[in-house]
């Protein structure tokens, strides 16, 4: 991301078998609230979003449930957006916003509990950044056929990456079909195009 020109929350990671909190709490790069998760999961699984230090034991002891690598990063307030891709077409910008006020697995998963607004009411520059963005982020790391990127855009003009998701969902609920659907393209076309996507790529 750094490479690319993309902002990101500052963040420190470290293995739950050499953590250091004294360390954590007097880091310069984070200052509360902060955003404790696993590294190796989705699902919003194992985060907590941590407002004081007495809290910090508790929300890594949840996150080391799921990985044994920990990431702590800066909490970013904003807009919840997402871009789906498909192939190397960015489609529309999706915003999230969830009732309860925090896009947990239960907001994810439970049919009302969040709202999606595809495409997402944003500048059209802001737009074009974060489609930019997220494609580089696809092409850079290599990925193919389909994926998922994750931002939030702080003060409707900066747009910090959160995420790549390499193997998004695609439940009734899941984000990149709603994006799909945005561009007219409804679940059972959305994958018969990856499908036909990945066999001409291995091919």
């Amino acid at each position: 991301a750094l490479h690319n020109h993309i902002l990101t929350p500052d963040w420190i990671c470290f293995d739950i078998n050499n953590i250091n909190t004294e360390k954590i709490h007097s880091s310069k790069k984070l200052k509360y609230p902060i955003v404790v998760k696993p590294n190796f999961q989705g699902s919003t699984l194992g985060l907590t979003i941590v407002n004081k230090k007495e809290d910090l034991k508790n929300a890594i002891k949840l996150a080391s449930k799921y990985s044994n690598e920990i990431i702590i990063e800066k909490f970013i307030k904003g807009r919840e957006l997402t871009v789906g891709i498909i192939g190397n077409r960015a489609l529309d910008i999706v915003e999230i916003i969830p009732k309860n006020g925090f896009y947990d697995y239960k907001s994810k998963y439970t049919k009302g509990a969040s709202e999606y607004f595809a495409p997402a009411k944003l500048d059209d520059k802001i737009s074009d950044l974060i489609k930019k963005n997220a494609l580089n982020i696809y092409s850079s790391i290599g990925c193919r056929h389909y994926s998922r990127v994750d931002f939030i855009l702080e003060n409707d003009s900066d747009p910090y990456l959160l995420e790549l998701n390499t193997l998004p969902g695609l439940s009734s609920t899941s984000l990149l079909p709603i994006s799909a659907r945005s561009k007219g393209i409804n679940f059972l076309e959305l994958l018969n195009v990856i499908v036909k996507i990945s066999l001409v790529d291995n091919n």
